[in-house]
C-alpha cells in the first residue's frame, strides 16, 4: 500500500541547493517518492497527516559504534537492535556500523531488515588472520537494507602488507564495496607513523591504491592540507565525528581546506558516549570548531545537514537522501507547533532535531511513529 504525507507545513527537498516546499503532500509508493506538491492519490493510500510538521530527507550516520566498549561481548546482538530502534527516533534512516564482525552480521542484518533501517556492516581487519573474513562477503550481496563493506579501525596500526591485500580483494569484488578507515584520529598517532614509516597515514594509504571513490576516511582530526587534496582528487569521503571528538579532546582539527572536499559525510560515533544521538550536537560541534573567529568561516545548519543526508546516501549508494519523484522515501518528520512554524524555519529545525521525530519513514515504510513503535 502506498503512503501519503498529508500537507506538511514544509517540505524540504534537499539542503544544498536549499530547496523548500511549503503545503505540500508527499506521495510515495512502491517505496518511492511519486509526487511532491499539491497531489492526487488513491484513496487507499495511508495517509498521515504532516501539516504541523517539516519534512526532510533521512539521516545518515557514516561512522556508529554500536556496542558501548572494545571487545563488548554480553548479549551482543540485542544491543545492536537497541541502537538502531534508538537512532530511527532521532531521524537516522541508513547507519554505517564499525564495529560488528562476521560473527554478527548475519544477526545484525536480519534485525535491520526486522526493524526497516539500512545498515552499511562488515568485515574487521587489524592483523592478517582477519583477512579470511573477506570471503564472508562473496556471499553477502547487497540489498536494500544491508550493504556490505570493510572497516579497518586504525589505519596506523595495520600493516601496509594487510592493507595491500585488502586492496587486492576489492579490485576482485564485484559491484564495488564501500571500505572505511580510520585515521589521523589523534597527533599521537600520527606522529609516531610518521616517525616509523617516513609517510603521513593517507599518503600511504594513496601509495598503495586504497584511496578511491570507495574509500571513507572517518575521524581525520590531524591531517595536513596536501592530504585533504589527496583525499579530494581522488574522490574519497572523509565522515567527521564532530561530537565525539570534541568530547574525546584530541586537540585538533582539520584545515577548513577540509570542505573544499565534494564528499563529507557526518558520524555520531559511540551512541552509548553522549546523551542522545540528535545530530543537532553534531551541528554544534562542528559550528563552535569552524567559527568565524577562529578560521573565518562557518559551515551552516543547512550545509551540515547537507552533510548528513545527501552526501550520506551518496557515498552509501543509494538513490535517496532528497525528497523529489524517482528517489527513495527515506524521510524523516519532525515535531512543531504553530509558533515555531511562524517564527522561523531555523529555529523550527534547530528545536525539531532536538527530539524524536513524529514519523521516520524507510522505503516507505512507516518504522517509527511518535509514542507507537512500528
Amino acid at each position: 500500500m502506498g503512503m501519503v504525507l498529508k500537507r506538511c507545513r514544509y517540505v524540504v527537498k534537499s539542503f544544498k541547493p536549499f530547496q523548500i516546499a511549503e503545503f505540500a503532500d508527499i506521495v510515495i509508493d512502491n517505496g518511492v517518492v511519486t509526487c511532491v506538491g499539491n497531489c492526487a492519490y488513491s484513496q487507499e493510500f495511508n495517509v498521515l497527516e504532516c501539516d504541523d510538521s517539516i519534512a526532510m530527507p533521512g539521516l545518515v550516520s557514516m561512522h556508529t559504534h554500536a556496542l558501548p566498549e572494545k571487545d563488548y561481548v554480553d548479549n551482543s546482538i540485542n544491543v545492536v537492535k537497541m541502537v538502531l530502534e534508538q537512532l530511527t527516533r532521532y531521524g537516522y534512516t541508513a547507519i554505517h556500523i564499525v564495529d560488528v564482525d562476521t560473527d554478527m552480521l548475519e544477526d545484525a542484518c536480519r534485525i535491520a531488515m526486522k526493524i526497516g533501517v539500512r545498515i552499511s556492516i562488515g568485515p574487521i581487519i587489524t592483523s592478517s588472520k582477519d583477512l579470511n573474513k573477506l570471503s564472508h562477503l562473496k556471499h553477502f550481496k547487497k540489498n536494500l537494507y544491508c550493504i556490505p563493506s570493510i572497516n579497518i579501525p586504525s589505519a596506523e596500526d595495520v600493516d601496509a602488507n594487510i592493507l595491500t591485500a585488502v586492496k587486492e580483494f576489492v579490485s576482485t569484488y564485484n559491484p564495488s564495496i564501500h571500505i572505511h578507515i580510520t585515521s589521523s584520529e589523534s597527533i599521537a598517532k600520527t606522529l609516531s607513523y610518521y616517525r616509523r614509516v617516513g609517510s603521513w597515514p593517507i599518503t600511504a594509504l594513496d601509495n598503495l591504491g586504497l584511496l578511491t571513490k570507495n574509500t571513507c576516511i572517518a575521524h581525520a582530526s590531524w591531517i595536513t592540507t596536501w592530504e585533504i587534496e589527496r583525499i579530494r582528487e581522488r574522490g574519497s569521503c572523509i565522515a567527521l565525528a564532530p561530537f565525539a571528538d570534541a568530547m574525546k579532546g584530541v586537540h585538533g582539527v582539520a584545515h577548513p581546506a577540509l570542505f573544499d572536499i565534494e564528499k563529507i559525510c557526518i558520524g555520531i560515533d559511540n551512541p552509548w558516549h553522549r546523551p542522545s544521538p540528535s545530530v543537532l550536537l553534531d551541528i554544534i560541534s562542528l559550528q563552535a570548531v569552524y567559527s568565524s573567529k577562529t578560521w573565518g568561516i562557518y559551515p551552516d545548519m543547512q550545509q551540515i545537514l547537507h552533510y548528513a543526508t545527501t552526501l550520506g546516501y551518496s557515498v552509501m549508494g543509494i538513490e535517496a537522501g532528497v525528497i523529489e519523484p524517482g528517489k527513495r522515501a527515506d524521510i524523516a518528520v519532525l515535531h512543531a507547533n504553530q509558533h515555531d512554524l511562524d517564527k522561523s524555519l531555523g529555529g523550527f529545525l534547530f528545536r525539531g532535531l532536538s527530539n524524536y521525530t513524529k514519523y521516520t519513514i524507510i522505503e516507505g515504510k512507516l518504522v517509527w511513529k511518535y509514542l507507537h513503535s512500528m
